[in-house]
């Protein structure tokens, strides 16, 4: 269990299904990320643009 790790001093890695998240001291999201979507002539969804936000203290 989490909660038992992190009475043991143990450091928990987040990764989920949105990708790997890292938190701040306070416990805050550290670094947010947008990823921009666009389709082309033929109607192919590709990624355009990933927009990530500057680390937070």
């Amino acid at each position: 269990m989490c909660r038992d790790l992190l009475a043991d001093g143990e450091e928990i890695n987040y990764n989920g299904v949105s990708g790997p998240l890292d938190f701040t001291e306070s416990g805050e999201p550290g670094i947010a990320s947008i990823e921009v979507y666009g389709y082309d002539s033929e109607g192919t969804l590709s990624t355009i643009e990933v927009v990530e936000s500057a680390p937070t203290e």
